[in-house]
């Protein structure tokens, strides 16, 4: 039987870093930033009706999606926000549960839904268990700002457009605190691995 771990997070707060670790332990990573930006790319129906919503002007002269751009606009604007949401939830969640089909019938051990609108997606229902990473604000900031590129105003809008933390913890059955390094986090990693027998002989 697949064991599904839902995990979720602040963006920049580690649980790519996570989805790594519990990958090189054989786990089958879903990821919804990976399945979105699928869904996002020229003749793709996500892309599709981005261009139909909000206008050939979010496109790059290629035909693929402006993300800067149209980021600047849905993390400023709550009600455009809600206008790509409304696009990509229904598109991700319908593949989500396509690869989680396919990960059982292959009786893969342990199965990782990998994205940070797990509770508001409804994704829970699929889930054997739940996990949220956490970060202090300013490490989430300054990983975001870094790793995106972004100015500080950007990445705050960003952050600001997400559930906190704090209703989050509320819907999970666990929370980890990523501030210290990366082999800190393997460590805790592993023991959750090993708390849920999810671990094989080849661990060291």
């Amino acid at each position: 039987m697949t064991y599904v771990l839902g995990l979720t997070g602040g963006i920049a707060s580690g649980k790519s870093t996570v989805s790594k670790i519990l990958a090189s332990y054989g786990a089958e990573i879903i990821d919804g930033d990976v399945i979105a930006r699928q869904l996002q790319q020229p003749g793709e129906e996500g892309l599709r009706q981005i261009e139909f919503q909000f206008g050939k002007e979010y496109l790059n002269a290629d035909g693929s999606l402006n993300r800067t751009k149209l980021g600047d606009l849905v993390f400023n604007e709550p009600a455009e926000l809600a206008k790509l949401n409304q696009i990509m939830r229904p598109l991700i969640h319908q593949r989500i549960i396509e690869r989680l089909k396919q990960a059982k019938e292959a009786k893969v051990k342990l199965a990782v839904i990998d994205i940070a609108l797990l509770i508001e997606g409804h994704y829970l229902d699929l889930c054997t268990s739940t996990m949220m990473i956490e970060t202090t604000s300013e490490k989430q900031l300054l990983n975001l700002m870094n790793r995106n590129h972004l100015s500080k105003e950007q990445a705050q809008a960003r952050i600001n457009a997400q559930m906190s933390n704090c209703e989050r913890a509320k819907h999970v059955d666990e929370v980890i605190t990523n501030n210290g390094s990366v082999e800190e986090l393997k460590l805790k990693m592993i023991k959750w691995l090993t708390s849920k027998h999810l671990l094989g002989s080849e661990v060291e």
